[in-house]
């Protein structure tokens, strides 16, 4: 799983794009890409330089003032995989470019590289801190949660379970890496029984009664906990993703009992998410070995958005975007408060710091909150697994073997 780091980069930022394109890290610059720059260590940094200055009123070769750190120019990220993972660098350079565009926008700056001379794959990415539309883009510990976060829904969209120790020293166990590598991680053994008996019991009492006749372990409690046979250790449920939780289990059932539209407990929402996301699984499963768990970018993306529906009782869409309305209103309210200290004196700096945590955990809940309504708008038209089907197909046809150079998204 990756480990997301970062680094703010307040000098010395042509340096830091000439390392990470270095050919003989990149196997000849194969394994390089950029977003709305030149895939050129000079070339990217004259565009970066034009779109910081533009937005920011600072000189992007500003020299370290005499006190303080200075203002950060570009922010460094690296994305490494463990040796365990038997990661390609075309697998690894993929996932980094779905990376970037999923997490910074389309309308972001950056380089992208993969290098693969060390023992582990990796992927640098120097991010301009302004975007070509003038959006800021802040390196702290709560941007870095959000960024992490993305980068685990990125890897589960190309098969890839997520990272629970990202950015902390803690790696896979070899006993978790020697079963997933082999198809039978403990975890992965747990998801499969639960994908097999969930089309076939009732309710939630007879999956887990199966299980435990079946030789799982199941302790029910605060937390319900699953142990696979001659596993050690039990793992607790909504450690496996939303796609397992309870909530989601007793939806896809009912799914497929045939009791969804009927339930008194669910709103309607939970309804419609619940119908389209049981037609999802079922056909991603059709399409592939039954033995395995499903893997699409929607079943995670729609699992993750009904557990917030379930979570915050949401019951319409009108609650939905009236949150959307309300957090946007946050973010321009913070916005506006963080341009007005900006160019005040050095004194609001801890000041401005708290607002920029404050701006994206409200930004955070508005990328959410957006994302259902645009999701719920697209499955309310009746063409949501259709163009599920065709980002699916697209995927495939993009990870096709090809070789070229300085490939830019």
């Amino acid at each position: 799983m990756p480990i997301v780091k970062s680094v703010p980069v307040r000098t010395t930022v042509q340096k830091s794009l000439a390392y990470i394109l270095n050919p003989d890290k990149t196997e000849g610059l194969l394994y390089t890409a950029s977003i709305n720059c030149m895939t050129d260590a000079a070339d990217a940094y004259l565009n970066m330089k034009m779109v910081y200055e533009l937005y920011s009123g600072h000189r992007f070769d500003e020299p370290l003032p005499k006190t303080g750190k200075g203002r950060v120019k570009v922010i460094h990220y690296i994305q490494s995989f463990s040796p365990d993972e038997n990661i390609t660098p075309e697998q690894a350079h993929r996932i980094a470019k779905a990376f970037a565009r999923k997490t910074f926008g389309d309308d972001c700056q950056v380089v992208i590289a993969t290098h693969t001379d060390k023992h582990h794959i990796h992927t640098h990415f120097i991010l301009n801190t302004y975007s070509i539309t003038g959006r800021r883009f802040y390196d702290n510990w709560h941007s870095r949660s959000h960024i992490r976060e993305y980068s685990d829904r990125v890897c589960q969209a190309f098969g890839i379970q997520p990272n629970e120790n990202n950015g902390k020293a803690k790696s896979t166990s070899y006993a978790e890496w020697y079963h997933r590598d082999r198809g039978t991680s403990w975890k992965d053994q747990i998801r499969q029984e639960l994908d097999r008996l969930v089309p076939e019991v009732k309710n939630l009492e007879e999956l887990f009664g199966i299980m435990e006749e079946r030789g799982f372990t199941v302790r029910r409690g605060r937390h319900l906990m699953l142990k696979a046979p001659n596993q050690k250790r039990a793992i607790r449920l909504d450690n496996l993703g939303d796609l397992y939780s309870l909530d989601c289990l007793y939806i896809r059932i009912l799914y497929h009992t045939g009791e969804l539209q009927k339930s008194e407990y669910l709103s309607d929402w939970q309804k419609a998410y619940g119908l389209v996301l049981g037609e999802t699984v079922s056909l991603k499963r059709a399409n592939t070995n039954r033995s395995q768990s499903p893997d699409m970018p929607g079943i995670h993306r729609l699992a993750a958005q009904l557990a917030v529906i379930n979570r915050e009782g949401i019951h319409s869409l009108g609650e939905v975007e009236g949150k959307l309305q309300a957090y946007k209103a946050e973010c321009i309210r913070i916005a506006g408060e963080i341009e007005r200290l900006d160019h005040a004196a050095d004194d609001f700096e801890e000041q401005l710091s708290g607002l920029r945590t404050q701006y994206e955990k409200a930004y955070q809940y508005y990328d959410v909150y957006s994302d259902i309504v645009q999701t719920y708008r697209s499955f309310s038209q009746g063409d949501y697994i259709s163009k599920l089907v065709q980002e699916e197909r697209k995927q495939l046809d993009a990870e096709k073997p090809h070789r070229k150079k300085n490939v830019s998204l």
